[in-house]
């Protein structure tokens, strides 16, 4: 699943386009970042997106994960080497996983 994101805050440069995976958990530790507040110090299941908002070409190892109905999970990633994204889908069904892997065409 795709969700636009747009993200306008003093100090970021307009117009900026990344093609990163970013979750939706990733907004609270971004929006703590950028208004300044100190960040909770128990474990958050998202991260800032203030380096990539700062530099959309920065490295970026963490993938986006998506669960999508009971028995089927997307992991989406940037990968540094050949194409730059591949989706990759892991469905359990009736005890019987299959493996998925496609290019992510969107990127």
């Amino acid at each position: 699943t795709r969700n636009p994101l747009m993200i306008s805050a003093p100090g970021l440069r307009k117009k900026q386009k990344c093609t990163k995976p970013a979750q939706l958990v990733d907004m609270y530790p971004t929006l703590v970042e950028l208004c300044g507040l100190p960040m909770p110090e128990s474990q958050l299941d998202g991260r800032s997106l203030v380096p990539l908002l700062t530099n959309p070409a920065a490295d970026w190892e963490w993938p986006a994960i998506t669960c999508n109905g009971r028995d089927s999970f997307s992991l989406t990633t940037d990968s540094s080497t050949g194409p730059r994204s591949y989706m990759i889908t892991l469905t359990i069904r009736w005890s019987t996983p299959t493996l998925r892997i496609t290019r992510n065409m969107l990127s």
